[in-house]
């Protein structure tokens, strides 16, 4: 979901949401769509290492100040992705 109708389905908010499933090994970088956005990341199987911090399932973390999140799945696993602004105004 996405503020874009480019993006899948359309939502009328700042905000985007990732669901992923990736196998063991695949690594990505994640790139905030804005300079006040934050990343929150909740493991729904398996583990990623993101930014050097390891997640299991039903972990969860907020990432913000930060331009790119490095994302390494050390198991078979599935995760959503939330990009949203930090800062209402």
């Amino acid at each position: 979901m996405s503020p874009s109708e480019e993006e899948g389905v359309l939502i009328h908010q700042n905000a985007w949401f990732y669901l992923s499933s990736w196998d063991q090994g695949h690594a990505e970088s994640y790139e905030l769509k804005a300079i006040d956005q934050g990343v929150y990341l909740f493991v729904l199987e398996g583990s990623l290492d993101v930014d050097g911090h390891v997640l299991n399932r039903r972990d969860a973390m907020s990432i913000s100040k930060v331009d790119l999140v490095q994302m390494r799945a050390t198991s078979e696993s599935r995760f959503l992705l939330i990009d949203v602004p930090m800062q209402w105004q």
